[in-house]
């Protein structure tokens, strides 16, 4: 079964209500072998290698299943898991990656930190802005943005809240120019009129929560909610803070812009 869906605080309601009012809120794995596995993601470049293409970075030379249309010389972004295998035709290969992306960008761009002039404690910070309990909070990312890929689902993890206080993630088509929401900025566009998807409610008691296989997650949202191949999405997350340092009672992290590869 399914998270429950943790009752909204009267602030998150109000939250709600002004983004539905406003257009710009939508509706609302198996495990791993017992092999050693291990997760790349990297820039590096395809070199050719006994015969076939692998993937070179830091001096280290990967093994892939597959390398799409590129060629060697390509600088190219790469994202799979890998493990042990047997003898390459590569002997420098130290490790084979059977589940990988290759893009000739990086799908996961961290945006949205808090400048000094437009936070509203005029104090900057590399996350979200400031709040009760430190520097902000921070959005981030495991596993591969693949919509395919079975093993390391994609998933999202907020960290440096104020603990106990409910929060959530949500996402939208586009970026946007950073506007104040609460004692943070919101960053995120509806891009041609398509709204914002809300996340389940969770509360984090240890001053973090995390929400798991979002592709898998978004799939209940309507069909212009749902994450596919070659779409790009952009994250953040509310969260409460009634202590906050500018008394809005809540705050924002910082952004995610993800494109969903293969």
């Amino acid at each position: 079964p399914g998270p429950r869906r943790a009752q909204r605080p009267p602030t998150m309601d109000i939250l709600l209500a002004h983004l539905l009012a406003a257009g710009l809120l939508g509706p609302a794995a198996p495990p791993a072998p017992a092999f050693d596995q291990s997760f790349l993601d990297q820039w590096g470049t395809i070199v050719s290698c006994g015969g076939g293409l692998y993937f070179e970075s830091g001096g280290n030379v990967y093994g892939l299943a597959t390398t799409g249309p590129f060629q060697a010389g390509d600088d190219v972004y790469v994202i799979g898991t890998g493990g042990t295998s047997g003898p390459q035709p590569c002997p420098q290969a130290n490790e084979f990656f059977d589940q990988v992306t290759v893009s000739s960008f990086d799908p996961i761009v961290e945006a949205c930190a808090c400048s000094a002039s437009l936070s509203c404690s005029g104090v900057a910070s590399t996350v979200g802005c400031p709040n009760s309990a430190g520097p902000g909070a921070r959005l981030a990312y495991v596993g591969m943005p693949s919509v395919t890929a079975t093993f390391y689902e994609f998933g999202l993890f907020v960290n440096g809240l104020p603990p106990g206080q409910a929060g959530m993630v949500f996402m939208g088509r586009a970026g946007a120019p950073p506007t104040p929401l609460g004692d943070g900025l919101l960053c995120i566009g509806t891009g041609t009129g398509l709204g914002l998807q809300r996340f389940p409610v969770r509360t984090g008691s240890g001053g973090s929560f995390s929400e798991p296989d979002v592709v898998a997650t978004s799939q209940a949202f309507g069909p212009a909610g749902q994450i596919t191949i070659g779409s790009t999405w952009h994250f953040q997350a509310w969260y409460r803070d009634p202590a906050g340092p500018c008394g809005t009672g809540s705050n924002v992290t910082n952004g995610l812009q993800v494109t969903f590869l293969l």
